[in-house]
């Protein structure tokens, strides 16, 4: 048997494989290693931003969320003139057109015992509603914030076990899997946070403008076949006010499973 028969290496073959091998695991591990730093960066940015996001939202809600409906600017004084007080100069003329209107269809329907009801009962209940709306409105506001800060200081302990676990999420471990989850979960919960934020800022513009309306609502109560407006603006404002509390029993219901997710269960 020949010597040369024997197979031998080719070096550059071999310093090639060599070399691409060293490359690609180097490439891979770098790659892998990005992946799971982009993974973590993303997951610590959400995880702040829920953690800012709830608590401005409890912050809100506790603070910032109830109109101020005696408030210069919107009632108006003796140097300018607020909106609802430009409403109400609205609602007094017209005030005068819906008693006319009235009348004439009490006539045109012989419904003498309705015109006098008009005159009697509608148009003070009327004037008195223009005029004691904000009052009225005010008083339910800080009624209803009284009992939103009784729900929520109720589950004090819950929201703060909450914040407490928000901020230790993004120490756990179990790899891209792991992280990927905490991630999707943070960024719902920061979309949920928002939304709720915005409601509540959109809540306390509509009670504004409700109550802004409420004299012509008033106004238009004097006019049989616009007498259904004013029930349904007290409604939709009685809506808006009491939806607060709604938010708050929500947000404390939802605290209070989360803060205790994971405890061991009492025993009967």
């Amino acid at each position: 048997m020949s010597v040369l028969a024997i197979g031998f290496p080719n070096p550059i073959s071999w310093v090639w494989d060599k070399a691409t091998g060293l490359l690609g695991d180097a490439a891979g591990a770098a790659l892998g290693w990005s992946f799971e730093k982009v993974i973590g960066g993303l997951v610590a940015w959400v995880l702040d931003g829920v953690t800012w996001v709830v608590g401005a939202v409890f912050g809100f809600i506790d603070t910032s969320t109830s109109p101020t409906l005696t408030a210069a600017w919107f009632v108006g004084d003796g140097s300018r003139d607020g909106p609802y007080r430009v409403m109400l100069s609205v609602a007094a003329a017209l005030l005068l057109l819906f008693v006319f209107a009235g009348l004439i269809q009490g006539v045109l329907a012989g419904d003498v015992a309705g015109m006098g009801r008009r005159i009697v009962l509608d148009l003070p209940l009327a004037i008195g509603g223009m005029v004691s709306t904000v009052a009225m409105t005010q008083l339910l506001v800080d009624l209803t914030d009284a009992l939103s800060d009784g729900i929520l200081s109720g589950f004090g302990t819950d929201i703060r076990a909450f914040m407490d676990g928000v901020a230790t999420v993004g120490s756990l471990t179990g790899g891209v899997a792991t992280a990927l989850v905490v991630f999707l979960l943070g960024l719902f919960t920061l979309l949920a946070g928002l939304v709720i934020f915005v409601e509540l800022v959109i809540r306390s513009a509509l009670i504004y403008l409700v109550v802004g309306l409420c004299p012509l609502a008033f106004a238009a109560f004097l006019w049989p076949a616009t007498r259904g407006v004013l029930k349904k603006t007290l409604e939709l404002l009685c809506a808006l006010i009491v939806s607060k509390v709604v938010i708050s029993l929500a947000l404390a219901i939802g605290a209070a499973a989360l803060g205790g997710a994971g405890s061991a269960p009492t025993s009967a």
